[in-house]
């Protein structure tokens, strides 16, 4: 069988059993019995619909819920980039996956959108290996919207450097909810809180009389 490896399981007696070992990269680059149609961007990726479901949650739901791209048999994403979808769909296929840190944040949103929990869970593994304080920031606005402990673990690292972090480009990009959490932290001391207020822009800092009073009151 072409695409596969065959072998005899002599483990058991009586009945012998075959295991079929399916080499479905074999598959990725061809139209070999390719059913649906993937668009990204400018590019549209020939794929396996029992691959897709099988891989990904969101894909199952389209593909067998009666939805129309269902019926058309072309699914398009609006979110996702070539290179991205790319990486994803070798892994879908493969079952490996190329995670970098330059590629991280972009791979983690997809795996989340197209609910890929192994990759999602991969990417939250490789953040625990570069989170650094010279890269918080940047990786803050990155994945806050996907994870709520990893969002609250950056802002837990920012109130602890906040010394050497603290500045008004650093911070007036934060909405209310994040300013409130690290007003609310017990890593500043009251000094703190007052730069960290100036730092907070014209525009948000309507926000912080509130928050500050409820944060007082939780002391």
């Amino acid at each position: 069988m072409e695409g596969a490896v065959l072998y005899p399981d002599t483990s058991t007696t009586g009945h012998r059993h075959v295991h079929i070992v399916l080499d479905f990269a074999a598959y990725k680059d061809s139209s070999i019995l390719t059913d649906v149609t993937v668009v990204v961007g400018a590019t549209e990726f020939k794929c396996h619909r029992s691959i897709l479901a099988a891989a990904s949650d969101f894909f199952k739901a389209a593909l067998t819920c009666g939805l129309r791209e269902d019926c058309e048999g072309k699914i398009t994403l609006k979110e996702i980039d070539e290179n991205t979808f790319s990486t994803i769909l070798t892994c879908m296929y493969t079952g490996k996956i190329e995670l970098t840190q330059k590629n991280l944040p972009d791979i983690w949103r997809a795996a989340h959108m197209l609910q890929i929990a192994p990759v999602v869970k991969e990417c939250e593994e490789l953040f625990e290996t570069v989170l650094r304080v010279d890269n918080c920031f940047e990786l803050f606005f990155q994945v806050k919207l996907l994870n709520d402990k990893f969002r609250r673990r950056l802002l837990d690292l920012i109130a602890d450097n906040f010394v050497h972090l603290r500045g008004p480009s650093n911070f007036n990009r934060f909405d209310a909810e994040d300013m409130k959490y690290l007003i609310c932290s017990d890593k500043l001391n009251l000094a703190h809180e007052v730069l960290l207020r100036l730092c907070y822009n014209g525009q948000k800092m309507i926000h912080a009389p509130g928050i500050l009073m409820r944060c007082t009151n939780q002391v």
